[in-house]
């Protein structure tokens, strides 16, 4: 019987991945499909809580960032959030265009954030761009009914170039200015959910409040549509800010336990305290309440998960 003859096809990467730590690299992959999940949790948040006739518009806005996010990201947006720094301020356009210097068997390093070494860089970008992905889709809620969709798709692609790939680079980035200035942000509380939350404030002073023809019609309007997507929503949400937390040790260690820990703590805690706060006021808690109880508490515990003990994430 004749031997089997080794394959003479060419397998990429030909480089040797004996660097390269398998578990810890399944561990930020497996966070980046939670992180990603998430998108799709905050457009069934929004969709629940808007009018119906709002409903379709919030979750194409919030699918569109998927996929243009995950175009500009390779494109353009690593390489300004992590390449080679320029005075602290923002990454070179020129050090990771389409991933290039990247692949599955060379582990990250400088100009990248090197929490640890044995993981490979795309893995790294990967799971940055589920962040980038998710921080527009934040900021649609606070301009529903009162935007087009042509503006809405210029909005993303300025935003991520001038606002969110200089917050990255600004904080996590070796030679980031606030990064050398001591600044600490464990997954994205100041990256993702300061920049988007700023962007969502200035954003009502440039497309206004909502217009109400009489008395009647704005309290209509302001009725959630539907709460059980509010729930389906918090429920996708919590589940994928564990990853997304978790993920930010890059590595399935101590840290990564605390980090996961303090995200159900904080979370639990402030679900509790909303629903407490509402017996006391309302006679009675809500469902809403305490979706809107937990999601706070997820974005509370987000810049410190990693540093704080379970009883400081409680207290947060």
């Amino acid at each position: 019987m004749a031997e089997a003859q080794p394959s003479t096809d060419k397998v990429w990467p030909a480089a040797d991945c004996s660097a390269i730590d398998t578990g810890a690299t399944g561990f930020v992959v497996l966070c980046s499909m939670l992180v990603l999940i998430m998108t799709p949790g905050i457009a069934f948040f929004y969709g629940g809580l808007v009018h119906r006739h709002s409903v379709l518009s919030i979750l194409m806005q919030c699918f569109l960032s998927i996929g243009v996010v995950s175009l500009m990201w390779p494109l353009i947006g690593f390489s300004l959030a992590f390449g080679e720094s320029g005075g602290g301020f923002i990454g070179s356009p020129a050090s990771y265009p389409l991933f290039s210097n990247l692949d599955p068997c060379t582990p990250m390093g400088y100009p990248m954030r090197a929490k640890t070494g044995n993981i490979p860089g795309i893995a790294f970008a990967t799971y940055q761009m589920m962040f980038a992905i998710l921080a527009p889709a934040i900021i649609t809620g606070s301009f529903t009914e009162r935007i087009r969709f042509p503006a809405y798709l210029v909005f993303i692609c300025g935003w991520i170039m001038v606002v969110y790939c200089p917050f990255a680079h600004w904080v996590w980035s070796p030679n980031g200015f606030l990064k050398v200035w001591g600044v600490q942000d464990f997954a994205g509380g100041i990256v993702v959910h300061l920049a988007a939350g700023s962007t969502s404030l200035a954003s009502l002073f440039v497309v206004g409040s909502r217009r109400y023809i009489n008395e009647d019609e704005r309290r209509k309007l302001q009725v959630p549509h539907n709460r059980t997507f509010v729930a389906l929503g918090t429920a996708l949400l919590w589940f994928g800010w564990l990853g997304f937390n978790g993920g930010a040790a890059l590595t399935s260690g101590g840290t990564a336990v605390f980090a996961v820990v303090n995200t159900t703590l904080s979370a639990g805690a402030s679900m509790v305290s909303w629903m407490a706060v509402e017996w006391i006021w309302h006679g009675k808690p809500t469902m809403q309440g305490a979706c809107m109880g937990a999601v706070s508490g997820l974005s509370i515990i987000t810049a410190a998960s990693g540093f704080v003990r379970p009883w400081g994430a409680i207290v947060m």
